[in-house]
């Protein structure tokens, strides 16, 4: 069973679209796909890449602006996969667990040399998996990395999450998690649907005819992000990072998100594209930051494929 999932889960991020314009590029994406056998391929197969970013200080320095995430001697990030729901085969499969578990069983395997995302050590406290390791800091000072991750969905079949009142509680919980993320921690990562803009979203889908996502639905209600503006208009918030890994964020959260908070440091993708790209990116962004990595270093580690941009706006260079 897992493999089966496994292999849907490289289908695009857009595979429950019919008629939204998250389909724009949906015919480029069959490509990565089948030459991908799974995200934790591509993860795997770009550490060595990742670990061959060492920064030139000689060339360039962004020591500041890492340091002012670190200067209480921790780094707090809190990561949160959405509902994923993947249609295939008539049924659709919430497989944002699978994105979680992979994530984790990569950042807790043993590291190589230069590579950061690696030797975290584990637990559980409910329903987040806690992550713990220590690096040095740009001045040399040890620094206490805390990661804390989740997700949205009660089970991989979608059918049986509606009918379970777990779900919803689930879905509150992920919200509550990624939003109090934005309020108390230094970096904070959605990996999941932008729901042609009614993202991000921690619940199952709203369904139309043939048990599609109802794009039209979703162009009306826009509360999720709103509630995010909200939040950043209204609140105060410690997150420096905000990484939406979703088709198409820049073009539907960051102008509403950076209007209201123009000193946050937002990584978008700029195509409707596979989520195996997304994911490996994020686990890219994962190193970059954990190795302090500047700007056109990071831009590499978050790159995974030219033919669907990931860039990190606003950090370096306010």
């Amino acid at each position: 069973m897992y493999k089966y999932i496994f292999t849907l889960f490289v289908i695009s991020c857009s595979s429950q679209v019919n008629d939204s314009s998250d389909q724009i590029h949906a015919s480029k994406v069959s490509d990565t796909d089948s030459s991908a056998d799974s995200t934790a391929d591509i993860v795997k197969q770009r550490v060595s890449f990742l670990a061959s970013l060492v920064e030139d200080s000689e060339k360039e320095s962004c020591g500041d602006a890492w340091r002012g995430l670190t200067e209480d001697g921790n780094l707090d990030i809190v990561i949160v996969y959405g509902y994923n729901d993947s249609f295939f085969g008539g049924d659709i499969y919430a497989l944002d667990g699978l994105s979680r578990e992979m994530f984790t069983d990569h950042v807790t395997s043993p590291c190589v040399a230069n590579y950061n995302a690696c030797g975290f050590s584990k637990t559980n406290d409910n329903d987040v998996t806690i992550l713990k390791k220590q690096i040095t800091g740009t001045d040399g000072a040890s620094i206490n990395v805390n990661i804390k991750v989740t997700n949205s969905s009660y089970s991989f079949f979608d059918k049986d999450n509606r009918k379970n009142r777990l779900q919803t509680e689930k879905s509150d919980f992920a919200k509550k998690t990624f939003y109090d993320g934005i309020k108390s921690a230094d970096i904070v990562f959605y990996g999941g649907h932008a729901r042609d803009g009614g993202g991000p979203d921690f619940d199952p889908p709203r369904l139309g005819k043939g048990n599609h996502v109802d794009y039209n639905w979703y162009h009306n209600n826009r509360d999720d992000i709103e509630e995010i503006v909200d939040l950043l208009r209204y609140e105060s918030y410690s997150a420096k990072i905000l990484g939406i890994f979703a088709c198409s964020s820049s073009q539907h959260f960051e102008r509403k998100l950076h209007k209201v908070a123009p000193a946050l440091g937002y990584i978008v993708s700029y195509r409707t594209s596979p989520r195996a790209v997304l994911e490996s990116s994020l686990v890219g962004a994962l190193d970059a930051a954990l190795g302090a990595k500047c700007a056109q270093n990071f831009s590499k580690s978050i790159l995974v494929d030219a033919k669907y941009p990931v860039r990190f706006n606003n950090f370096f260079h306010k």
